[in-house]
């Protein structure tokens, strides 16, 4: 049998692969195992790296679009097989061009970030979130017990974090959110199709007004 382990060891994290070799005895039973063990550190921290740059937004330490969607299907396929309500939330942010054109894109950058705080902070430890590209974010909202009221409240405290100023090289800015929300049913194939939902969504959200939320 053969296996990974990781640890503390003097402080410092460690990784190793670990074989264990049976010893049998004359009447065949394993009177002890020999463990064999490989220090794999310097391997294993370049893999965790390289996932971690696969699937994670290097401006703001979020899941990128490829580490959202290889959780998304799973939920889906999970939410359907236990009868489990699922919802996902689709966000952009109101006048983001203007405020990027005016600053400048280091303070764009600055403002993304500051929105991903916002963000996770009013979210679930449990709940997946993602920067899909430019000002566009994403929520996966798994385990919620209702699936219209859980999705609405969590979209209300994303509106109310962002009444808050948020500082900038260039002053202080105040910005708004439009937020689709679309509920995961039997007639959404796949992944994609949730994601154009509350896509949709959200852009009816920014048609009658912004700052706000619309659930289909």
């Amino acid at each position: 049998m053969t296996f990974e382990s990781s640890g503390r060891f003097a402080g410092v994290r460690r990784h190793a692969q670990v074989t264990l070799v049976p010893d049998f005895g004359d009447d065949g039973v394993v009177r002890r195992f020999y463990a064999l063990s490989v220090d794999i550190t310097d391997r294993k921290e370049r893999e965790l790296l390289l996932e971690q740059q696969v699937q994670h937004d290097g401006l703001t330490g979020l899941l990128n679009r490829n580490g959202f969607m290889t959780r998304l299907q799973p939920a889906m396929e999970h939410a359907k097989r236990y009868g489990e309500p699922l919802a996902l939330l689709f966000l952009d942010l109101d006048g983001f061009k203007h405020i990027n054109d005016t600053y400048g894109h280091n303070a764009g950058d600055a403002l993304l970030r500051g929105f991903a705080g916002r963000l996770t902070g009013v979210m679930r430890r449990t709940d997946a979130v993602a920067r899909l590209a430019g000002d566009e974010f994403v929520v996966l909202l798994e385990g919620v017990t209702n699936p219209i009221r859980d999705p609405a409240t969590a979209a209300t405290k994303v509106l109310d974090a962002m009444k808050l100023p948020l500082p900038l090289a260039g002053g202080d800015v105040i910005v708004s959110a439009s937020i689709g929300i679309a509920v995961y049913s039997d007639d959404i194939v796949d992944a994609e199709s949730l994601l154009q939902r509350a896509d949709k969504a959200m852009y009816r959200a920014k048609h009658v007004g912004r700052n706000g939320y619309c659930v289909i």
